[in-house]
């Protein structure tokens, strides 16, 4: 169901390309998509300048806090700088000490542990309240009221700096700095590129240069947008990092390339850095930040090195389990993913409810429990602001903090479920149902015979690239699948070639190894390109975002595929709704209706058969249950929750050329959780997973007990049934080959041994559906011991029976039996 959208809505007009001038061509779309609509603002990013940024004294309270601050150097008050434990707080913090030190003041970094929860917290506070007169804290505190008041009352003076939301309750600190508050020009600062601005304001703008360094990786680690100051400070902090010894030292543990890319601090970098804080104690990272002795840089760097060892390790046992919830989620009724580990460390759920967010386009909630109460991290989607949602659960959290679309509780397990309740009704409220369907967001459609030296070359304009100016992602429909091949560890990610027109790409299309036999040779792609350097050979590639077969190739991956493979299932089918439920006698005739409705199991309804090859309203007919209307019952309504269950080829292009797009397509079970609309070939019912709501067998039932087996495998599914097809019928009598046949089968067999189903049909001038039907039969008659896998039969004692009495055979009759007597 994935829709490739593009990034800007907009849709550029000769007016304004004019107005970009001189840029032109593809660099003009992309940065027309960014919203840059002139050519004084397209200069301006494309050479982020110093002297653009925004004087600090516009930010509400900066003016406050230098007057405080005046007075705490006149009185020499002991400082505390209280950040939280992630990248941008240690990073917050690391800055705001050296700030404050070399403003004057006595200052000591404090850091919490991960266990005593997001934000400020008492017992911290009485601690430092003991010693300190003055805290200041950075990319925490806006939501702290309580615990700014206590400070206050045990007599320190705190000045908040913090990104976030505020609260319900206003922050009672003696001054708060925050740029969502008043009408700072830019509001997207994270916690370090707030502490940047007040030591900007304190030390002077020339002084503050030395901190564009941990303001551009605090800047990249919290995932803010990079634009505006943003996009100043991370262009003009990356060549900083190897000037100071702790990020060199971590640069060379990670074995960074140069030149240092957001995208390299962003996933090697950044990572380490917040592993301190994750499952250790986040004052390493201050220390290796704050440290000018190049031994104990390079001994912290592998400290934090090691963490993130663990860290991933940790990580891919709790997303293993955060998975296998996933799996059992109701997706389509509830908007909000909870997943919670008993045992999880708390510092990888938010790990974990990112790459959960990043699979399913949800919002994820992932929560760890301990001593009674439950932390938990929260990612979000576009459209639905977590913050305010989770204002709506104020009552019910011990504290909580974050902004649209990532935030942090603490909450008493008691009140799990009232949680849920509660966030899931808020969040549903929040955004209309397109905001929870996936989507791959491109820049600009793409014909390969644009790509070249001058296009990379044009594109390396744009950097630095993250969060608001990604990488350029191109769309090019219709592309052919030249070469594919799973490779990584257990084969995870796809190794392929595209082309378009003449011109081919390789390229890697990661996580995406498990489709490398399901795509078809059409395929609609969105990448990135890069130049890569291999062996002294330079070349540019592609890395895929997102594939789908093209639309043209839907019905021809249908067509293609063999009609042995529908016959083997439908074979199978019969074979196991008789085996789960063998029945009093065989060969009893059609499916009578009455019998349907006494099913035990669930409910059933019937649907009007499927009409004539030419009918244009199909899917009204087919979906509309008897005595209701169209608009109430059509079971295509959205986008998740039916299942169309085709056993014929001939059943499954005729509806899928009437539901076009709205159906992806599924063979054996479909491998998606969300329940997007799926018509599914070749069914294996024990195989099918996710919550379905509706369920439709289109060729109609095989026999009572296929109409059990689905209902067993799918309990809480309504299910539908269409009439018995012509398809159907036609596909039955095609796998019966007939008693003389069977009898003519039996016989090779006694007088040949035979390796295979492939070997025995080839012998006896049969296929292998036929074959099958054969040996099925004559093991229930008790003339063969027989497994299909491995393939293996041996005589049994023979005696006298007739092929009539086949359970298989007769289940195969009944379908053509109608057709037989002139009863289409």
């Amino acid at each position: 169901m994935l829709r490739f959208i593009h990034r800007d809505t907009r849709q550029p007009d000769a007016a304004a390309f004019s107005a970009l001038r001189p840029y032109t061509g593809v660099l003009a779309a992309l940065l027309y998509a960014r919203g840059i609509d002139t050519a004084a603002q397209a200069d301006a990013f494309l050479d982020p300048r110093l002297d653009a940024l925004h004087d600090p004294l516009l930010l509400d309270g900066v003016s406050d806090a230098l007057t405080l601050l005046a007075q705490a150097k006149a009185e020499q008050w002991p400082t505390v700088v209280y950040g939280d434990y992630d990248a941008d707080g240690v990073c917050a913090a690391a800055l705001m000490t050296e700030a404050l030190r070399a403003y004057g003041l006595a200052v000591t970094p404090h850091v919490p542990l991960r266990a005593e929860g997001y934000g400020l917290n008492l017992t911290a506070v009485e601690t430092l309240a003991a010693e300190y007169k003055l805290m200041v804290t950075v990319d925490l505190g806006i939501t702290n009221a309580a615990e700014v008041e206590h400070a206050q009352a045990l007599g320190m003076r705190v000045i908040v700096t913090d990104h976030h939301q505020p609260g319900l309750v206003p922050c009672p600190a003696d001054v708060v700095i925050d740029p969502v508050l008043g009408g700072y020009p830019f509001a997207r600062l994270c916690g370090a590129g707030v502490a940047l601005k007040l030591a900007t304001a304190l030390l002077g703008a020339q002084t503050a240069l030395q901190w564009l360094d941990l303001a551009a990786l605090a800047t990249v680690a919290d995932i803010v947008p990079l634009l505006d100051e943003n996009r100043i400070i991370v262009s003009h902090g990356l060549p900083l990092f190897a000037k100071r010894p702790g990020l060199a030292a971590l640069m060379r543990a990670a074995g960074c390339p140069q030149p240092l890319t957001a995208e390299t601090v962003a996933f090697q970098l950044a990572p380490r850095l917040n592993a301190a804080g994750r499952i250790a104690d986040a004052n390493l990272g201050i220390r290796l930040l704050l440290t000018r002795d190049q031994a104990e840089a390079e001994t912290l760097a592998k400290t934090l090195d090691r963490a993130n060892t663990e860290r991933k390790q940790l990580e891919a046992e709790a997303t293993a389990q955060a998975e296998a919830q996933a799996e059992t989620h109701d997706f389509v009724t509830n908007r909000m993913l909870f997943v919670r580990g008993e045992d999880w460390n708390n510092g990888i759920i938010g790990l974990v409810a990112g790459k959960l967010n990043r699979r399913y386009g949800v919002p994820v909630c992932a929560m760890s429990e301990a001593d009674g109460c439950l932390h938990g991290s929260l990612r979000g989607v576009e459209g639905v602001n977590l913050a305010r949602c989770l204002q709506a659960c104020d009552d019910l959290l011990v504290r909580y903090g974050g902004h649209e679309m990532a935030a942090g509780v603490t909450l008493e397990a008691e009140k799990d479920e009232a949680f849920r309740a509660r966030l899931e009704a808020a969040v549903a409220a929040a955004a209309p149902e397109d905001a929870f369907l996936p989507v791959q967001p491109y820049d600009a459609p793409l014909s390969f015979a644009d790509v070249d030296d001058d296009l990379i070359a044009m594109l390396s304009k744009l950097q630095p690239f993250g969060t608001g100016n990604p990488a350029p992602v191109f769309y090019t429909p219709g592309a052919q699948l030249v070469r594919r091949r799973a490779c990584g560890a257990q084969g995870a990610h796809l190794q392929l070639a595209l082309r378009d027109g003449a011109r081919s790409l390789d390229g890697i299309a990661f996580g995406m190894g498990a489709q490398a036999n399901r795509l078809p040779d059409a395929v609609d792609a969105a990448y990135t390109l890069a130049k890569e350097t291999y062996m002294g050979r330079e070349s540019i590639k592609c890395q895929v975002q997102a594939l789908t077969p093209a639309a043209e190739s839907r019905s021809h991956l249908l067509h293609q595929m063999p009609q042995a493979a529908f016959d083997d299932a439908l074979l199978r089918l019969l074979r196991d709704g008789l085996a789960a439920f063998p029945p009093d006698m065989a060969g009893k005739g059609a499916l009578d209706a009455e019998l349907i409705k006494a099913v035990p199991y669930g409910k059933t309804g019937v649907v009007s058969p499927v009409g004539s090859e030419t009918d244009s309203g199909l899917l009204t007919a087919l979906f509309t249950p008897n005595g209701e209307t169209a608009d109430k019952a059509a079971l295509l309504t959205g986008r998740q929750g039916t299942l169309l269950i085709a056993y014929t080829r001939e059943t499954a292009q005729r509806v899928l050329a009437a539901a076009g797009d709205r159906v992806d397509i599924a063979m054996q079970s479909p491998d998606d959780p969300r329940c997007f609309h799926t018509l599914l070939v070749q069914p294996e019912p024990q195989a099918i997973r996710g919550c379905w709501k509706n369920a439709v067998l289109l060729d109609g039932p095989l026999t009572p007990q296929d109409v059990l087996l689905w209902q067993r495998s799918l309990p809480n599914t309504t299910l539908y049934l269409a009439a018995q097809s012509p398809a159907l019928r036609t596909a039955a009598a095609a796998i019966d080959a007939g008693d003389a046949q069977y009898r003519a089968l039996y016989k090779l067999l006694s007088r040949s041994t035979f390796n295979s189903l492939y070997q025995t049909a080839q012998a006896a001038a049969l296929t292998q559906a036929q074959t099958l039907a054969g040996l099925s039969a004559f093991h229930t008659l008790g003339l063969i011991a027989f497994s299909q896998v491995p393939f293996h039969y041996t005589f049994l004692k023979s005696h006298p029976c007739s092929l009539s009495e086949s359970l298989t055979l007769g289940a195969l009759r009944a379908l053509t039996a109608p057709m037989e007597a002139g009863k289409c």
